[in-house]
């Protein structure tokens, strides 16, 4: 899994983004603005999951539990 944070006060989505089935797709920021598409492909019943956050304190956990 590759995860990559960038301090940033907004995040502004004007595009697609897309996973693969079973993937994620996580927007955390202190504002987010999606003018686009995103979306998490789903073959075999491998459905994945999209957040997207906004606040000034969050805890992630890249777990089921």
């Amino acid at each position: 899994m590759r995860v990559g944070i960038t301090l940033a006060k907004r995040i502004i989505n004007a595009g697609r983004i897309a996973a693969q089935p079973g993937g994620y797709i996580a927007l955390l920021s202190q504002a987010i603005d999606n003018r686009g598409t995103i979306a998490v492909s789903s073959i075999d019943a491998k459905v994945g999951k999209i957040v997207l956050a906004a606040g000034e304190r969050m805890t992630v956990a890249m777990d089921d539990r």
